[in-house]
């Protein structure tokens, strides 16, 4: 089950949850197994509907990837990968921003007794001095359920492959 959560304490994302001009989100779900946050995060952008979204942005930005860089900006071997720069990393929980410096993308994995719990989560943000548009209010709905599916996708690479 993939559920709308609130930021750990300590997540980098936090930097612009304060921020009442940004939008931003977090959702996690637990696997029931011990998963590592490179293995996490390449689940996450190989997964069939993150494929999808890299290969729109190859040909809008300009800026394809493969799976193998997918895996090296997960472990913190690349710093760009398709549309996103790494802005902050700490062990448990990269902070990447597109292209635009619009989106921010987190991720963090979290031990538990029984399986580990993944977190994902995203911020908005507007224009330096500005408010977040209409455009992006009218898709905020749009966005969580996106959100939610590409957890979903991750987690389930995670459930048939072992990374």
């Amino acid at each position: 089950m993939i559920k709308a959560d609130s930021l750990p304490q300590d997540a980098l994302l936090g930097r612009y949850a304060d921020r009442p001009e940004c939008y931003t989100d977090c959702f996690s779900t637990v696997v029931d197994h011990r998963v590592l946050l490179e293995g996490f995060v390449t689940a996450f952008y190989t997964a069939r509907l993150f494929r999808s979204e890299r290969f729109v942005l190859a040909h809008t930005v300009r800026r394809p990837s493969t799976d193998a860089e997918a895996s090296e900006f997960a472990a913190g071997q690349r710093d760009k990968f398709a549309a996103w720069d790494m802005e902050a990393r700490t062990d448990d929980q990269p902070l990447a921003c597109d292209l635009s410096q619009a989106t921010r993308s987190w991720f963090k994995v979290e031990p538990q007794t029984t399986g580990t719990k993944l977190y994902f989560g995203s911020a908005v943000t507007p224009k330096q001095g500005g408010e977040l548009g209409i455009a992006m209010k009218l898709a905020t709905p749009l966005h969580r359920v996106y959100s939610r599916l590409l957890l979903a996708g991750a987690r389930n690479r995670l459930s048939q492959d072992q990374y």
